[in-house]
């Protein structure tokens, strides 16, 4: 008989791991599901999650009430198991009726729907809740039956109930482990709920068997209730009763630093699914083994109090010294070099926390009669307690008092929760009543938490930031804060960078983030309205042209906008004054769904593609519904960066793109960073605009101060158009709901090494490269004949220089003179000039016309074409440059010999430079330099403002160091303090980046070159040096750039030695 026992307790432990491994799959995989249908809005996840865990509070107190009417409890629970699996099964076809209902109850909005009230939560808490009722009430009932029939004896109370709820716990810690690093990426949703179903199925098999063996009479003895005077109700009267409200505070303090440690922690562990299993791991863990050690010592329920106390307390320091060793950790990137990071976080204080069930439930039972009825209704308070903790923490607690406030109010919570049980429930309470009291007056007077401020600079991905810290609050879904370094604004959600903005008084740049909103126009220049997904720091609205006639912005965390609106004065444009944007705040899905609006433009740049709010948003399903909200030629675009992605990810994404989109193609702006375009008709912005100018023509400026000043900007930045994207993306896995690879191989792809990098992209694309293919469009009927060798120098300033060498070679058959002009400047830029000037003079003997050959074959001797030593061919090749060319090198002249006339009377001639020349540099320079040395007082300012304009115009198309200088001077003659110094930052970010390409052998620099380099700082530090003696600005400012520029003098002196 004693055999068969051991048999029986065994397989019931067993039973109670495999359900709570199939608790927690679920849980993941219903997460994800009802996100896609209800979008991932904090307010959404947190009412489903309410929703989930009201069930299984509702299940527990409903077998509490009837427990002692069931005589069978293994095998009844062997039922609920099995209705768990059929009621899982129900879940998805219930989710596509409520997405009916959804929509039709909410839906047919004139815009896109905005989450900020209550309406839209209130749909999302009543239907999860009807649809997870079943299978979660199953669930909050398993654990009172089991305890029906394992605890046998009153001594057993505390330690069995302990122990099973510990190894249910175990259970849910392999089941969120394994969804997250293995079923979810190799089986997809449904396959995690077909495992989650099938052990449901084995557990019922078992149960049944167990209930089999169990003889009448042993089933009489150990579960069923004797008719005796042994009561089999709680007692309410007693002090023990106190416990339940004590439980329900406990529970909600738990869930307060679930909120609050996972949201930190996400700062070095990042947003992936495996990152959210290892910290929930992380945390059952504790509560598994905090669990199993109190079983032990609740033996008695005078004894059990007393240890509830300590626990409490204990809970409240090492609470404590958790948040403050946040401020010490040193991390690494990446989730793997973190990991034991988190366990020393989240164990010690939920070793204490796991440890307060099972002394809860000896309290509150006096006999073994009530064990069950005393687990139910702990079990039952705790929960209902959770789930306030969780919803009030994350909506209303962390974001009003932030994690300062937040921490000390749950440490004030525990030590009140000690203090209430001495008082009240200790039999024995003066000693422990003082000590206690003495506690929660220190801790309510003398604690007093400071901001996190070492883990908020800390990013996964990134290094972490010295900057200042600009602004800094805790929103519903994302802690966002924002740093003010090396002259941009830098904001950062969940210790992720979202985007950097420039500062007032900067330079523009060429930044890929405003090319998102300016490409679609590219592409469809009588765009009218346009949606971008993500606000971040607003820089795609920056982008967007003037000839766009409405903006709408869906944002996921208000606190973003807050703290744009706070950096609004100081930054250089400010995208929430813009009159045509339209901010809404929710999820991208969600607020798609609601309405039936159209547009133009879809701009998609979700930032980090393995977090849940962003992940969703790169499938065949979320791209389909963009397609529906997208006019007749409507564009979509898909940003992506390429760190993270691995290769089968790229192609993945080429292919879903291809299934949703008859036309696609891919641009890339900027080194690592993508533009996926989709649309049902034709897409060819580079032929359209060769034959139109539009949209160029239509906000010249605009797109300008992007860099894009011609056609040939366009046919650089392009990679892959229509057939390549094909052959490139053949028998790749489509990124689907069910199987959404981006969310949980994206991470990994960072952390295996295994991400792409510019290096790579430029080996990936060159086979498919219709700019590398003599046969493409680009070189057959195309209708202008394109600048080449401006396409050559693009591709090697950007750093490909593989590509710039095969365009020489593709070249040769189709145009000799502009291929051995593209060999040429390469060769130039090498430092190689005699074998250059060799190739120039061959490639004007093969086109007498390529003025662009004939200028560079000047460029060297431009300061010398008049002096006797100058070859006669090169005077013969300046005297035959004829419109902006002559122009220029006569103004050239015009300087050397101080003849400023002759240029104020050829700016208009020189203005007729076209950007893809190559003299467009130099013209730009004769242009702002005059206007810079007018010394007449009443013109002095009007005109250096304007060579500032000039310049701007030109300066990220160009983007040469001489321009940052002339534009510092001319902000020095216009006494504009703040151009001066976020121009003198920019230029010197600029001078670091190209040292670092210099150093990656991604650029070659001249000696001569580094020589100028360093005399334009020398410069520089006199002209800040002179506005220090005038005492018209922050010294402080200046002596941070004045660091910055000594610390590149050494670092040019070094790649001197180096080159």
């Amino acid at each position: 008989m004693k055999y068969i026992n051991n048999i029986i307790f065994f397989g019931v432990i067993i039973c109670f791991v495999l359900s709570g491994f199939a608790a927690l799959l679920y849980q993941t995989a219903w997460m994800r599901q009802f996100s896609v249908i209800f979008g991932t809005s904090e307010l959404a996840v947190a009412t489903i999650l309410s929703a989930y865990m009201a069930g299984l509070a509702l299940g527990a107190a409903i077998a509490g009430k009837y427990i002692n009417k069931i005589t069978r409890p293994i095998l009844f629970y062997g039922i609920l198991e099995a209705a768990i699996a059929i009621s899982a099964l129900c879940v998805p076809l219930l989710m596509g009726l409520a997405s009916l209902l959804y929509i039709n109850f909410l839906g047919n909005q004139l815009s896109p729907g905005d989450a900020s009230g209550l309406g839209q939560s209130m749909f999302y808490l009543i239907v999860a809740f009807l649809v997870l009722i079943i299978p979660t009430g199953c669930m909050g009932a398993t654990l009172p039956l089991l305890i029906k029939y394992v605890v046998k004896s009153e001594d057993q109370i505390g330690s069995r109930v302990g122990m099973l709820y510990a190894m249910n716990t175990a259970g849910a810690i392999g089941g969120t482990t394994a969804a997250g690093f293995l079923l979810l990426p190799l089986l997809g949703l449904s396959g995690t709920i077909w495992v989650g179903v099938g052990i449901n199925i084995l557990v019922f098999f078992i149960a049944a068997a167990i209930a089999s063996l169990i003889k009448t009479q042993t089933n009489d003895n150990i579960s069923s209730p004797k008719k005796t005077d042994i009561k089999i109700k709680l007692d309410s009267t007693t002090s023990y009763r106190w416990i339940l409200p004590l439980m329900l505070l406990s529970g909600m303090a738990t869930f307060t630093y679930e909120v609050l440690w996972t949201r930190l922690l996400g700062h070095i562990l990042g947003g992936s699914v495996a990152a959210f299993s290892t910290m929930l791991a992380s945390f059952l863990s504790g509560i598994a083994i905090g669990s199993a050690i109190a079983s032990r010592f609740s033996k008695t329920r005078d004894g059990s109090v007393k240890i509830f106390i300590y626990i409490q307390c204990l809970i409240a320091a090492t609470s404590i010294l958790i948040y403050q060793y946040f401020n010490y950790i040193d991390s690494s990137f990446g989730l793997t070099n973190n990991i034991f990071i988190a366990l020393t976080i989240l164990l010690p204080a939920t070793l204490f926390i796991g440890a307060t069930f099972p002394l809860a439930v000896r309290m509150l039972a006096d006999n073994k009669n009530v064990a069950a009825q005393a687990s139910a209704r702990v079990y039952a308070w705790n929960t209902f307690g959770a789930i306030a903790g969780a919803a009030i923490a994350g909506f209303f607690l962390i974001p009003l008092l932030k994690y300062e406030g937040a921490i000390k109010l749950a440490v004030s919570a525990n030590l009140f929760i000690a203090l209430f049980a001495s008082l009240f429930i200790l039999k024995k309470k003066k000693t422990y009543t003082l000590s206690v009291s003495i506690i929660f007056l220190i801790a309510l007077i003398a604690y007093r938490p400071s901001m996190p401020e070492n883990i908020l600079r800390t990013s996964p991905i990134v290094d972490k930031s010295e900057g200042e810290i600009i602004y800094y609050d805790v929103g519903r879904s994302a802690t966002v804060i924002v740093f003010e370094e090396d002259g941009f604004f830098n904001l950062r959600t969940n210790g992720l960078p979202e985007a950097g903005t420039d500062l007032k008084g900067a330079p523009p740049s060429k930044n890929s983030q405003q090319l998102l909103a300016t490409m679609p126009v590219l592409a469809r220049p009588d765009t009218s309205e346009m949606l971008i997904i993500g606000f971040g720091a607003g820089v795609a609205v920056e982008g967007v042209p003037s000839t766009v006639n409405n903006i709408d912005v869906i944002e996921l965390e208000p606190k973003v906008i807050e703290a744009n609106k706070i950096i609004g004065n100081r930054r250089a444009v400010d995208p929430l004054k813009d009159n045509r944007v339209n901010i809404i705040t929710n999820d991208a899905r969600s607020a798609l769904a609601l309405t039936t609006k159209k547009y133009d433009a879809i701009v998609s740049q979700p930032s980090h593609p393995w977090t849940a709010g962003a992940s969703h948003l790169y499938t065949r399903e979320f791209m389909s519904l963009a397609k529906e909200h997208l006019t007749t030629d409507g564009i979509f675009l898909q940003w992506m960066n390429s760190q993270f992605l691995n290769e089968d990810l790229l192609k993945s994404l080429c292919a879903t793109m291809l299934d949703v989109y008859r036309y696609v193609r891919v641009y890339q702006w900027s080194p690592e960073v993508l533009f996926f375009l989709g649309s049902q008709r034709p897409i060819n912005p580079e032929y359209n605009m060769s034959i139109s100018g539009r949209p160029l023509i239509d906000d010249p400026l605009h797109y300008l101060e992007r860099g894009i000043g011609s056609v040939e900007d366009l046919v650089v930045a392009l990679n892959m158009d229509q057939e390549n994207i094909k052959e490139f993306s053949k028998g790749a896995k489509l990124l689907t709901d069910n199987m959404n690879l981006m969310a949980t191989e994206s991470s990994r792809a960072q952390e295996r090494g295994t991400a792409l990098n510019y290096r790579d992209l430029e080996d990936l694309f060159l086979p498919y490269d219709p700019l590398l293919q003599s046969n493409s469009f680009i070189h057959n009927n195309f209708p202008i004949e394109l600048e080449f060798s401006y396409i050559a120098e693009r591709l090697e300033i950007l750093g490909n220089k593989k590509r710039a060498v095969n365009l020489g070679n593709a070249l040769e058959e189709k145009n000799l003179s502009q291929s051995l002009l593209v060999i040429a400047l390469g060769l130039s830029r090498q430092g190689q000039r005699k074998e250059s000037q060799e190739l120039l003079r061959r490639s004007l003997e093969a086109d007498p016309t390529n003025d662009q050959a004939r200028f560079n074959l000047i460029k060297p001797w431009l300061a010398e074409i008049n002096e006797p030593d100058t070859p006669d061919y090169i005077k013969d090749a300046a005297s035959q440059i004829t419109g902006s060319g002559a122009a220029v090198i006569n103004g050239w002249q015009a300087i050397i010999e101080g003849n400023y006339n002759f240029l104020v009377d050829s700016d208009e001639l020189i203005a007729a430079t076209k950007p893809t020349d190559q003299w467009y540099l130099e013209s730009i320079k004769l242009r702002a330099d005059w206007r810079i040395k007018v010394n007449n007082p009443e013109y002095q300012p009007a005109l250096s403002r304007e060579a500032r304009r000039i310049i701007d115009s030109a300066i990220t198309i160009i983007d040469d160091v001489d321009l940052y200088g002339l534009r510092i001077a001319a902000s020095y003659v216009a006494e504009d303090t703040p151009e001066i110094l976020e121009t003198s930052r920019r230029l010197i970010y600029i001078i670091r980046n190209e040292i670092n390409l210099v150093k990656n052998d991604l650029y070659d620099i001249p000696i001569e070159d580094i020589d100028r380099k360093i005399i334009q700082i020398e410069a520089l530090k006199i002209v800040l040096n002179e506005m220090i003696e005038s005492q018209n600005t922050d010294i402080n400012n200046i002596d941070s750039i004045q660091n910055s520029l000594d610390e590149v003098l050494e670092e040019l002196a070094d790649l001197k030695l180096i080159v």
